[in-house]
C-alpha cells in the first residue's frame, strides 16, 4: 500500500498542470466515498476521460436531433392521415355499422367500400410516409416498437391499394423489415415461460446492472435459442453486446461470451455472413487469450465450422471440425455434450459433402452414446436421430427412414412442441421421404402444412425455410404441376441468390430442380443451358463424384436424348450410371432412374435388345428395392409393355 502511495505521488510531482488538478479532483472524490473516478484517472490518464464526456455529449445531441426530426415527421404525417380521415369517412362507417347491427349486411359492405374507396389512395401514401419514418428510426435504433408501426402502416397501405405503382419499392422493404418483425412477435408469444427474458430485454432486467445484467442476458439467449425462439435470442443476445460493450472492460472475459452468443445466433436465424465475421474475430481474441484447447475457444471454432458448413464450405468446415472433435476428446472425454456435439456436427458435413456411409456410422455412435449419457428423449438426441434418418434416405432406405423420422417426429412434438424449429425440421424430412417413396399426396400434405408453420415461425427468407419450399416444388414437379413447381423454383432461386450466393449447394440444387421442370414442360434447350451451368458449378463447388453432381448430368442426358441427340445422350447415361454405381451403388433409387433413363434412350435409338435387357434388370432391382407400386417401378414396367409410351422420372437428387 506504501509504495503504491509513494508511486501516485511520484506520477503527481511529474505530471502536467491539467493533469494534476484531475489528481486533486480524483482525491476529493476518494474523500467523499467514489473510487471509481480515480481508478479511471490512474489507468487512462484526465485526458481519456474528457474525451469519453465529450463523445458522450456528441451522442446525446445526435439522439435529440434525430428524435426531434422524427417526431416532426410523424406530426406531419400523422395530421395529414387524421385530416384525410375527416372528411366523410367516419359518418359512412357509423352508417355502416348501423346497419350491420340491424342486419342489412349488403348496405353495410356497400357503404364500407364507399368509405375506402374514397380515401384509399391518399390515405395508402400517409401511411407508407409514417412506415417509411418508423423504418428509419428501427434501422438506427431497433427498437421493435418501431418495427411493428412501420409493419402497421405498412399493411394498411398494403389493404388499401394493393398495386400502387410509387409503393412497390418502399412495399418490398417493409416486406422485409415485417418478416423480422412477425419473427419477433411470434418469438415473444411462444416464448411461454421466458417472458421474464422478454422484460430483461425490453426493460433491463430490473435494477440488474453491469456483469450482473449482461450475463443474465446471455443466458436467457441461450435459454430461449434451445427453445427455439430464434429471433428472440438474437434481440436479446444483441442487446447483451451493446451493453457489455458499454459496461465492461474491453478484455473482460464476458465481453467474448457476448459476442460468441450473438454469432451462434446470428448462425440459427440465417445471417452466415456475419455470423462468419463475428465468430472468426471471437475465436481469435479467444485463441490468444485463453489459449487453443480451452473449452471456450473449441466451442467458438465448433460454431465457425458448423457455420462454413452453412455456407457450403464444406472442405474448410470439416478441417476446422475434425480438429475440435479430436481436441475435445482429449481435453473433455468421448462422452461430453460439447464433445458429442461436436461429432453430430462433423457428421451432417460428412453427409453434405456425399459421404453419406462415414456419415451413418458417425451417427450411430453418437446417438448410442446420447442415449445412454442425455437419454432418449433429450432433444439433442432426437436431433441425431433425425439426422440418422435422413442419411438412411439418402442411401435409399426408404422404410427404415421413414419408421425412424416418425418416431422422432411424435417424440419432439410432445417434448419440444408442434412448432418448435427442430420439430418442422423433421416433419420436413419426414415429407421429403414420403415424396421419395413414391407417396405424393401424403407428402404435399406433410410439406405444405410444414412450410406454412415454418414461414411463419422463421420467415419465408430463411434458409431452411427456402431449402423447404424447394423440396414442396419438387413434390409438385412429380405430380405433374409444372406451372405451379416453375414458380416456386423461380421464386426460391431468386430468394436464394440474395441471401445465399449463386454457388451455395442449396441454391444450385434449387437451379438444378428448375431445370429439370424447364425440361418437362417441353423448354428442352432452356433447361440444358441451365443443367450445364449447374453441372460446372457443382463439380467446382462439390466435387464432380458428389451424389447432387451426378444427379446433374443425368438430367442433362434426359435433355440431349429429348432432343433428339440420342448418341451424345447415352454416352452421357453411361458414364453418369458408371460413376453412380460405383458411388452409390448399383442398388441405389439414384443409380436405378439413370439406368432406367438409359434403357429409355436405347429404345429410341433403336436399340431394343439392349434396351429391353436394360430395363428389365432395373425392374427387377426397383421392384426389390422400391416395391411394385412405386411410380419409378411402374414407369419402367410400362416402358417394357408398351416402348412407344414411355416418360421421364422426376427424382431428387
Amino acid at each position: 500500500m506504501i509504495d503504491w502511495l509513494i508511486a501516485l505521488l511520484e506520477d503527481f510531482r511529474q505530471a502536467g498542470p491539467v493533469a494534476q488538478i484531475g489528481f486533486l479532483l480524483g482525491l476529493g472524490t476518494l474523500c467523499a466515498g467514489s473510487v471509481g473516478l480515480l481508478y479511471r484517472w490512474r489507468r487512462s490518464g484526465f485526458e481519456r476521460l474528457e474525451r469519453e464526456i465529450a463523445e458522450l455529449k456528441r451522442r446525446l445531441e445526435s439522439a435529440f436531433s434525430r428524435t426531434s426530426r422524427v417526431e416532426a415527421e410523424k406530426r406531419q404525417l400523422e395530421e395529414q392521415l387524421a385530416a384525410i380521415l375527416a372528411r366523410d369517412v367516419w359518418s359512412l362507417m357509423r352508417r355502416a355499422e348501423n346497419e350491420r347491427k340491424e342486419g342489412n349486411e349488403e348496405v353495410a359492405l356497400g357503404l364500407f367500400r364507399r368509405a375506402v374507396e374514397n380515401t384509399a389512395p391518399e390515405m395508402a401514401e400517409a401511411a407508407l410516409q409514417l412506415a417509411q419514418v418508423h423504418l428509419s428510426v428501427f434501422a438506427e435504433s431497433e427498437d421493435v416498437q418501431h418495427l411493428a408501426a412501420a409493419d402497421r402502416y405498412a399493411r394498411i397501405a398494403r389493404n388499401l391499394v394493393p398495386n400502387h405503382q410509387h409503393a412497390r419499392g418502399l412495399l418490398a422493404q417493409v416486406d422485409a423489415f415485417s418478416g423480422r418483425l412477425a419473427a419477433y412477435e411470434r418469438e415473444f408469444d411462444l416464448a411461454g415461460q421466458h417472458w421474464d427474458d422478454a422484460d430483461i430485454f425490453s426493460r433491463g432486467a430490473n435494477g440488474l446492472a453491469g456483469r450482473a445484467l449482461v450475463s443474465r442476458l446471455i443466458e436467457a439467449a441461450w435459454r430461449n435459442m434451445s427453445a427455439g425462439h430464434y429471433y428472440l435470442a438474437f434481440a436479446v443476445a444483441r442487446r447483451a453486446l451493446m451493453l457489455a460493450d458499454r459496461d465492461l472492460a474491453v478484455d473482460d472475459l464476458l465481453r467474448l461470451d457476448a459476442r460468441h452468443c450473438l454469432g451462434v445466433c446470428l448462425v440459427w436465424i440465417g445471417d452466415y455472413a456475419a455470423a462468419r465475421d463475428l465468430l472468426q474475430a471471437v475465436l481469435a481474441t479467444r485463441e490468444r487469450v485463453l489459449m487453443v484447447d480451452h473449452p471456450d475457444t473449441l466451442a467458438t471454432m465448433r460454431e465457425l465450422g458448423g457455420c462454413l458448413n452453412d455456407m457450403g464450405d464444406y472442405l474448410a468446415a470439416r478441417e476446422r471440425l475434425e480438429v475440435v472433435l479430436a481436441k475435445e476428446e482429449r481435453v473433455l472425454g468421448g462422452d461430453h455434450y460439447a464433445t458429442l456435439l461436436t461429432a453430430h456436427r462433423l457428421a451432417i458435413c460428412l453427409n453434405d459433402m456425399g459421404e453419406t456411409g462415414a456419415a451413418q456410422e458417425r451417427l450411430q455412435a453418437v446417438l448410442s452414446t446420447e442415449e445412454r449419457v442425455l437419454g432418449a428423449e433429450h432433444p439433442r438426441t432426437l436431433s441425431t436421430a433425425r439426422q440418422l434418418g435422413d442419411c438412411l434416405r439418402l442411401m435409399g432406405h426408404y422404410v427404415v427412414a421413414r419408421e425412424q423420422l416418425e418416431d422422432v417426429l411424435a417424440k419432439q412434438e410432445r417434448v419440444l412442441g408442434v412448432d418448435h424449429p427442430d420439430t418442422l425440421a423433421t416433419a420436413r424430412e419426414l415429407g421429403v421421404c414420403l415424396r421419395e417413396m413414391g407417396e405424393y399426396a401424403a407428402a404435399r400434405k406433410r410439406l405444405e402444412a410444414t412450410l406454412a408453420k415454418q414461414e411463419r415461425v422463421l420467415g419465408a427468407d430463411h434458409p431452411g425455410t427456402l431449402r423447404l419450399a424447394r423440396e414442396f416444388g419438387i413434390c409438385l414437379r412429380m405430380m405433374g404441376e409444372y406451372v405451379t413447381a416453375r414458380e416456386r423454383f423461380e421464386t426460391v432461386l431468386a430468394r436464394e441468390q440474395r441471401a445465399l450466393g449463386v454457388n451455395h449447394p442449396g441454391t444450385l440444387g434449387t437451379a438444378h430442380e428448375l431445370g429439370v421442370c424447364l425440361d418437362r414442360m417441353g423448354e428442352h434447350a432452356t433447361a440444358r443451358e441451365l443443367l450445364m451451368t449447374v453441372l460446372a458449378n457443382r463439380k467446382d463447388v462439390l466435387g464432380a463424384e458428389h451424389p447432387n453432381t451426378l444427379a446433374t448430368p443425368r438430367e442433362v442426358g434426359v435433355c440431349l436424348r429429348e432432343m433428339g441427340e440420342y448418341a451424345a445422350a447415352q454416352e452421357c447415361l453411361e458414364a453418369t450410371l458408371a460413376k453412380q454405381e460405383r458411388v452409390l451403388g448399383e442398388s441405389h433409387p439414384g443409380t436405378l432412374a439413370t439406368a432406367y433413363e438409359l434403357g429409355v434412350c436405347l429404345q429410341l435409338a433403336g436399340d431394343h435388345a439392349r434396351a429391353r435387357e436394360r430395363l428389365e434388370a432395373t425392374l427387377a432391382e426397383q421392384v426389390r428395392v422400391l416395391g411394385a407400386e412405386h411410380p419409378d417401378t411402374l414407369a419402367t414396367a410400362q416402358s417394357l409393355s408398351d416402348p412407344g409410351q414411355t416418360s421421364s422420372l422426376s427424382r431428387a437428387p
